[in-house]
Formats: structure tokens, C-alpha cells, sequence
């Protein structure tokens, strides 16, 4: 007879982690989350700078659609969202221009990807299937995809990519929404809906090992030994090292971190390896992601003043070719605020630069685009903030994609081990809803349920 499970730990506290501990704690199990940032949320990160009066996202910011995940969530907790409106510009030619049609064309080039032919990268995709394609636009696709998905589209399946798209349009994705007040709101909530009693949340704790057989897990950890005074920064030789032991574990860690080379900062040692997960852990990729949020004095790209083509009703910018190639305004539109973001081959050129050479590479974006002065606009710049994902060590990167062949890649990563061993995380999506909010919760709240359904509780 196996043994019952009462007692989990649940490996990370981002969204995966914490709708799965939520469902957890509801069937009456006791859960352990173990996250080794001094947060929770995981590539969730609001901050709230003094000088600006606007929350500032360095992760996940967007709903993107109307996935009932997250908006279960927000109705609950009664969160506050606000509706993307405004329109799309577009640099095209060195002139600004709004950006219409461009993405009726690329729709056209996803629709016709058949998933009953043999997969593809979807370079590959655009070279065989859409020969008839203007080439500027199949450079735009490919160049779309890359800066999307964070991927690199010689890599990416172009199965994986029509999932995604169908998936998409069932969410109305189309649509967009933001949380005034930060996303973090949202992972509060997650949260605070877990019964107190029955959840401990112990941060600043790095998994290093994660010995298991059926029915038992022995979770090794080191964390900070220190008292309020002393400084967070402690040496390898400083640390608390112990371990936590339960009936069943549930992994949560991003695919970067499990792929991660032993001995390598962030990674974690599976005692048995996990063999089962071997190939899929292959066919799936991390992307690389920067992003880099400009606050300045005031929104200069309205000033007919100072820039060519003012545009008081911008929400989105693109800006093909260039190492930003796109940009969004801030959730308020008295915050002169913009967001650049650089997905695939072009954050790789940027990791690990250095976040003053990254502002300085966005600043002369911004002088491309708009055609005002680079002096001019670090005079104007008050403050700002990068996140390089693929350099932190908890994370490796901003979230997954499938190579070409790997469709079901994410469904092998989450099945679960000897019924002990769960695994959640939006690198286990595989409904075309990875590197989204609702596809990590979608999947915390998937391996709760098989937990459950093990340890004879049910769903």
C-alpha cells in the first residue's frame, strides 16, 4: 500500500509554486515552499521606486488575453486592471508611422503552418512554406518571434509556435491588461489564499540537492546564518547548511535552472539523476530577455518640441533591427516612463554588460527613433532599472520555448516521478501557454491535482 502523503515541499515561489501550494493547503496537506530569492514571485518583480509615482515591473507585467487562471485570481482578491488602449508605432524607413496591417501579415504567416507535416524551426518554416512572403516581412516574423517568445527562431518549433497562436486567439490575446498597482498584487494574492496553517514560506533558502525514493524526499538547502545586524552577503563558508524532509516534493524551478551544470551557482543535484527527463530537458529551451525600464522628467515623445512626430497616444513602439526593438509606455500616463525590451540573440549581446552600458545602448535607441539628442536624453533620464534574466542564477533566462521537435517536451517534463517527485513551472506548459502567467499557474494547479490524485485525496 503506498504511503499517504500529508506533508510537501514545494520547490521555488512563483506563481507555479504558490497556485500549487494554494490547492495543496486547501485539500488539507501541510507545505513547505523553499525559495532561495529574499521574495516571493519568482520572475514576478514589482519595485517601487521613491522618486517615481508608479509601480515598476522587471518581470512579468501583462494579462495577455482573458485566461480564466489569472482572472479567478483577480476577481477574488478584487484587483484593480486596467485594459492596454492607445495605438501601435512603428519606425519604419527612419520615419514613425502607426503601425498598421503589419500584424494581419503575420498572422497570414502563422495560419499557415500545417502541424500535420513534419515540424520545423520556424526559420526553416519561412524559407519552405512562405516563398511567396515579401522577404521584409518574413524578416519581420522571424525578427517578431524572436523578440517575443525570447527565442531564436532557427531553434524554435514552428509546431509549438501555431499552438501558441491558436491558444492565443481562444484567450482573445489580442487584448491586453495591467495591474495599476503592480503585478505583484496578483502573487499576493496567490498568497494570501493558501491557509496560513497549513503553508510556511522559508526565503533566502537555495535548494543544492534533492534526494528522493517513492515516498520520501530529503531536500538539502543552505541558507544565511545571521542576526538582523549582520550583512545578507555571506560567504559559501558562512552558510546555514540543513535539510528539510516530506512525502512528496513538487518542483517548480525555472527549465534554465534545472538544465543548469552541476556546481554551477542556482543548481540543483537530483540523487537519483532524473533520467526520465533527460530528453525533454533537451528539446526545450531557455530564451535570453532583457529589460530595461527609462524614467524621465517627462514624457518627451509628446513634446511637438522635442521630437518630430509627437505621439501622446503611443502604447507600444516598434522598432525593427534595433538592440530594443521593442517599447511600451507606463501604466499611467502621468508617468513619463518607457519599458524596452530585447528578446533572443540580441539580449545575448547585451548579457552580462552591465547595467550602465545596457541604459546607454536604450538611450541611443531612443535617439534613433525619436531623433532627439543623446545629451538631451540623459538630461532628461531620472531614473532606471535593468534585469538581465539569463545572468541570474535562479532563473537563467526568461522562459522557455520548444526546438523543432519538441512539441510534447514540456508534457515530459511535467509527468511526475514515482509519484513522489511533481513538477509545475511554465516550462511544463503544453497548451502554447509557456512563458505566460496563466500557463505557470495552469500548471502548479495541474500538478496539485496529480499530487493529490496519488496521495488519495483527490481533486
Amino acid at each position: 500500500m503506498a504511503k499517504r502523503i500529508t506533508e510537501v515541499v514545494v520547490i521555488g515561489a512563483g506563481v507555479a509554486g504558490l497556485a500549487c501550494a494554494q490547492a495543496l493547503c486547501q485539500a488539507g496537506l501541510r507545505v513547505r515552499i523553499l525559495e532561495a530569492r529574499n521574495r516571493i514571485g519568482g520572475r514576478v518583480w514589482t519595485v517601487h521606486p521613491s522618486l517615481i509615482n508608479a509601480p515598476v515591473e522587471l518581470g512579468a507585467e501583462f494579462i495577455h488575453g482573458l485566461p480564466r487562471e489569472v482572472w479567478q485570481i483577480v476577481e477574488r482578491a478584487d484587483l484593480q486592471t486596467r485594459e492596454l488602449t492607445g495605438n501601435r508605432w512603428r519606425l519604419e524607413q527612419a520615419r514613425l508611422a502607426p503601425a498598421s496591417g503589419s500584424w494581419d501579415l503575420i498572422d497570414n504567416i502563422f495560419s499557415r503552418i500545417d502541424e500535420s507535416a513534419p515540424d520545423q524551426s520556424f526559420q526553416e518554416f519561412l524559407e519552405h512554406a512562405c516563398g511567396d512572403v515579401p522577404r521584409q516581412t518574413r524578416i519581420e516574423a522571424a525578427a517578431y518571434v524572436e523578440s517575443f517568445h525570447a527565442c531564436d527562431a532557427s531553434r524554435i518549433s514552428a509546431h509549438a509556435l501555431a499552438r501558441w497562436h491558436r491558444s492565443d486567439h481562444e484567450l482573445q490575446g489580442q487584448r491586453g491588461f495591467r495591474f495599476p498597482k503592480g503585478c505583484e498584487g496578483l502573487v499576493r494574492a496567490l498568497a494570501a489564499a493558501s491557509k496560513p496553517d497549513l503553508l510556511t514560506v522559508r526565503l533566502n533558502t537555495v535548494v543544492t540537492e534533492i534526494a528522493w525514493k517513492p515516498g520520501t524526499v530529503e531536500v538539502k538547502v543552505q541558507s544565511p546564518e545571521r542576526s538582523p545586524e549582520q550583512s545578507p552577503e555571506r560567504s559559501p563558508e558562512e552558510q546555514q547548511h540543513d535539510s528539510i524532509r516530506a512525502d512528496a516534493a513538487v518542483i517548480t524551478l525555472p527549465l534554465g535552472v534545472l538544465q543548469a551544470p552541476l556546481g554551477t551557482g542556482g543548481a540543483v543535484c537530483f540523487r537519483p539523476e532524473l533520467t526520465e527527463k533527460a530528453d525533454a530537458l533537451k528539446q526545450l529551451e531557455m530564451g535570453s530577455a532583457i529589460r530595461l525600464v527609462l524614467c524621465f522628467r517627462h514624457c518627451f515623445w509628446t513634446d511637438p518640441k522635442l521630437v518630430p512626430t509627437p505621439m501622446p497616444d503611443m502604447s507600444f513602439l516598434s522598432a525593427p533591427g534595433e538592440l530594443f526593438p521593442t517599447w511600451w509606455s507606463s501604466v499611467s500616463a502621468k508617468t513619463a516612463m518607457l519599458t524596452g525590451w530585447s528578446g533572443g540573440a540580441r539580449a545575448e549581446q547585451l548579457s552580462a554588460r552591465g547595467d550602465a552600458t545596457i541604459v546607454e545602448r536604450g538611450l541611443e535607441v531612443l535617439r534613433h527613433v525619436f531623433g532627439v539628442p543623446l545629451e538631451s536624453l540623459r538630461n532628461l533620464l531620472q531614473e532606471s532599472f535593468v534585469h538581465d534574466w539569463q545572468s541570474d542564477p535562479y532563473c537563467r533566462g526568461a522562459y522557455s520555448y520548444p526546438r523543432a521537435g519538441g512539441k510534447e517536451a514540456g508534457r515530459r517534463l511535467g509527468a511526475p516521478v514515482g509519484n513522489t517527485l511533481f513538477f509545475a513551472g511554465e516550462a511544463t506548459d503544453c497548451s502554447g501557454n509557456n512563458g505566460t502567467l496563466h500557463g505557470a499557474i495552469a500548471s502548479g494547479q495541474r500538478a496539485a491535482t496529480e499530487l493529490l490524485s496519488c496521495a488519495g485525496v483527490g481533486s
